[in-house]
This record gives structure tokens, C-alpha cells and sequence, in this order.
């Protein structure tokens, strides 16, 4: 019923010019405006399973994917890249019309790893909109939409026993000096179906605090017995895979194809908002990422042009130089010596940013197909391949500790040269908003300071593969 009345909605004015050739048709450019924008927003959530009753949700999401090596320093990638993952389990259950429970679970056990930790955490969401949309039929009572939540978690750690002999005999960083181990936040997010979900935080955290001894020894936060509280603020984006249930089958959805797939885009401005905040007092992360889309005439190919930039600032207990400090047993014998490094009992700035220049030529598949049948308008949704180009330079100011025990502020800078193949898929959401989920497969070229043995510039070179998830403003 609703596509027929959409149908009548954009053939009526043809069929008032046909009788009448004087009759003037008048419209409200912001009224037309307001439907697509609402129209737009409802099959876009659709199309993630919002056409439909839910009263649970089980969902796998990784909150990021890590780079992955292949070189001769990097043997195992599949296993490096396996051990990297953080996969998140997190089941929803509806409460209420338009509130639910989360419980969410994350472990780390991977033998290499210095620390093992868990996250298990309790959430609670309200989809204020929800009500509304029911009772206008935008949608059905689900699990999707936006809201807001209130989130517990514990997140507790301890060494790894294969390396809890290093850390009595003091092996450590001042560069970790703030370890969590519970966290409290109000969330404002959007939940895209079972998919895809972005939301931005704000709370405490509660957790361990790394000391400097008398000597100058580092005391890692496992063993300090000191506690400290940070406030934070943070943006993040999950992407997943996950079941809703009851097990009912999907309602067809072919309004979309009308509406949201036929809009003729030639270019597009993109601004990436995953992970583009994190602020605490002893961690801040800013990034940014934009991008610039234009279609090579009426062609299945575009170019993306694209800018990232980032800062990061870690504040850490600086290295002074180092000592001999000796080592006794588990009963309390001399077993002998080794050199410790010494640290600062002020905490400073560890300072980095980076800037990337990148070019991409895209192939959209079976763009022609489906606008020959009527699927799809010449534009920039869909799944492609392509080829991909940057350089990037990093800026790194970093404490350097020589064995004339001095320590000195070096400028430590980088140079990536990288190009590649790329295939992902790019949904504009809306008029205002994209998705865009890639993987780049690259050979890059890396530039550095060279160490003290080695004098001049460093040269390494490396297989990458890139995993990318953007989620964004879009005009």
C-alpha cells in the first residue's frame, strides 16, 4: 500500500500536466526536502533488519581490526593477526518497549601477550525515539535506532605468568602509567541493526597507577598498590555479525530500490567520525580523516581523495639513565645483577602526530548492470575495487636514553610510502551520511632514523593488509 501511494505521489503532477497544460503546479521545496531526508533514514535502517518485531539480539563486533604485517620480522601474520583481535559478544534483550539490557564479554589469553584482561560489562539502553516511530509505522519495536545508555564495566587484568619473572625483577615502562580496571559512561549512540553501531561516551574510570621508587625503578601498576580516577570522553564504531531473534523471516524491501538507490551522485565530501576522540587526563587522541569523491564522468570509476591527520600525547614518567639493582629469589637469595632503567619521579609529555595524503581509482561492480535494470542511479553506492596510493609522515618526540647514561628529547620522525589493491563496499545511508568498510592489501615503504650502530636512514619494506571502517557525515 505504501509503495502505491508513492507511486501516485510522483505521477499525479504528470498526469495534471497531461489534461491541462496551464494548470501550475506549486510544492514546498523544504516540505519535498523533509520526506526524502525521513524517507531516506527509514529504508536505510530497513535494509539492517528494522523492518521487523525483535526481542533479542546476540551480536560478535570488533570495536577495531589491526594492521597486519608480512615480512621477515613479522613470520606468523595470521597468527599475529589472529592474536590482535578483541571480538566482543554482547547479548541485547528487550525490557520494554523501547528499553533494553546488554551484556558484553571480551577476553585476552593469547600466550605472547604481557597482560591477560577481560571486559565484561552491563548496559542500559532507552531507543527514545522509538515509541514515535511505532506509532507513525516508520518501524517495528526492535532493537534499532538511536538512544541513550548508561554503562558499567569491570575490567580486570593480571600478568601473564609465562612473563611475571621479568616483571619481579623490575621489567617495565613508565610509558603505561594509568591501567583501568572498571569504567562508568553515559553513551548517546545510533544502533544500525545487528551491523553496525557508533556512539560517543563520557564517564570515569577507575584503575591502577604505576610509581617511580626511591631508586628511580619503575613499579608497574600490577604491583604499586596505588589507585587512580580519570575522567574521559571518547567516539567510537563497532561493526559485527550477529543474530536477532525470534527467528522471523525478513520482510522484502523494495521501496528502497525506488527511493534510496536512484539518486544520481557525482560527488561526494566525506568526514570519518570513527575513533576520531579519545581524552583522558593521561591519554588524548585526536584524528582526522577527510575525504573528497568525484565520479570520472558517467563511468563505473571514481577518485578518492583523502586527508588524515592525527595527535596523540601519552603522559609518561620520562627515563633519566640506569642503574645496577640486584636480583634475589623467591627466598630471598642474592642470584646476582642486571642494569635497570631509571625513571623521573615528575610525570612529561610523550608528543606524536602523523599527516596522509592518499589517492584511490575505484571500480564500482556492476554499476552499468544495474542501472540498465533499473536497480541503481549512476552514483557512488555499492561494492568496488581499486588501487590505492599514500605517504605518510610521523612526527615522534621521544626521551632517548644512550649507553653514556644520558637522556635527550629526540625529533624521531618517519616516512611511508605505500601503494596497493583495495575492495570494499560504500553506502551513502542518507543525503548527510556514508558507511564505507575496506580492505587495502599493500607493499609499503618505510624511512627512518637509523640506530647508533647504523648511522643515516633506515629503509624497511612490508606486506600490509588494512582493514578500514568509516562511518560519517557525508554532502
Amino acid at each position: 500500500m505504501r509503495t502505491y501511494i508513492i507511486y501516485i505521489l510522483f505521477l499525479f503532477p504528470l498526469l495534471v500536466i497531461a489534461q491541462n497544460d496551464s494548470v501550475s503546479i506549486r510544492y514546498s521545496e523544504e516540505k519535498v526536502e523533509n520526506f526524502e531526508k525521513t524517507t531516506l533514514i527509514d529504508e536505510y535502517e530497513k535494509a539492517f533488519g528494522n523492518n521487523r518485531v525483535v526481542k533479542s539480539s546476540l551480536r560478535i563486533s570488533l570495536a577495531g581490526i589491526p594492521t597486519t604485517y608480512i615480512s621477515r620480522n613479522h613470520p606468523y601474520p595470521i597468527k599475529d593477526f589472529i592474536r590482535s583481535l578483541d571480538p566482543i559478544i554482547q547479548f541485547e534483550q528487550k525490557i520494554s518497549a523501547d528499553k533494553s539490557l546488554i551484556v558484553n564479554f571480551s577476553s585476552n589469553r593469547a600466550k605472547d601477550d604481557l597482560f591477560w584482561n577481560s571486559n565484561i560489562g552491563l548496559e542500559g539502553r532507552w531507543y527514545y525515539e522509538m515509541k514515535k516511530r511505532v506509532a507513525q509505522g516508520k518501524q517495528q519495536p526492535n532493537i534499532t535506532g538511536k538512544y541513550l545508555s548508561l554503562k558499567a564495566e569491570i575490567n580486570p587484568y593480571r600478568v601473564n605468568p609465562r612473563f611475571g619473572n621479568f616483571y619481579d625483577f623490575g621489567f617495565g615502562s613508565g610509558y603505561i602509567v594509568f591501567r583501568e580496571t572498571s569504567t562508568y559512561r553515559v553513551n548517546w549512540g545510533w544502533q544500525l541493526g545487528n551491523n553496525v553501531s557508533y556512539w560517543v561516551s563520557a564517564g570515569v574510570k577507575l584503575g591502577d597507577r604505576g610509581a617511580v621508587d626511591n631508586e628511580g625503578f619503575w613499579i608497574d601498576t600490577n604491583f604499586s598498590g596505588k589507585t587512580a580516577t580519570t575522567w574521559f570522553i571518547s567516539s567510537n564504531a563497532q561493526a559485527g555479525l550477529g543474530l536477532l531473534l525470534p527467528f522471523n523471516k525478513r520482510t522484502a524491501n523494495n521501496f528502497c530500490d525506488f527511493l534510496q538507490c536512484n539518486y544520481e551522485v557525482k560527488q561526494l565530501f566525506k568526514v570519518n567520525l570513527n575513533n576520531m576522540l579519545y581524552i583522558d587526563s593521561y591519554l588524548q587522541a585526536l584524528g582526522v580523516d577527510v575525504a573528497y569523491e568525484r565520479k570520472i564522468g558517467r563511468s563505473p570509476f571514481s577518485i578518492n581523495s583523502n586527508i588524515k591527520s592525527g595527535f596523540f600525547n601519552r603522559v609518561i614518567h620520562a627515563p633519566t639513565g640506569a642503574k645496577i639493582d640486584s636480583i634475589f629469589n623467591n627466598a630471598g637469595m642474592l642470584q646476582g645483577w642486571r642494569t635497570r632503567q631509571t625513571f623521573a619521579t615528575e610525570t612529561d609529555n610523550f608528543w606524536a602526530y602523523n599527516f596522509e595524503l592518499a589517492e584511490q581509482l575505484r571500480y564500482y561492480i556492476g554499476m552499468k548492470n544495474r542501472i540498465v535494470k533499473g536497480k541503481s542511479a549512476n552514483n557512488l553506492n555499492g561494492l568496488y575495487v581499486g588501487v590505492l596510493g599514500s605517504y605518510k609522515v610521523q612526527n615522534q618526540w621521544i626521551h632517548s636514553f644512550d649507553g653514556n647514561n644520558s637522556v635527550s628529547i629526540v625529533d624521531y620522525n618517519t616516512k611511508e610510502l605505500s601503494g596497493g589493491l583495495s575492495v570494499g563496499y560504500q553506502l551513502q545511508t542518507n543525503r548527510r551520511s556514508f558507511l564505507d568498510i575496506s580492505t587495502d592489501i599493500l607493499r609499503q615503504r618505510t624511512i627512518h632514523p637509523a640506530n647508533n650502530q647504523n648511522p643515516g636512514r633506515g629503509i624497511n619494506t612490508n606486506t600490509i593488509i588494512n582493514f578500514s571502517l568509516k562511518l560519517g557525515f557525508a554532502r
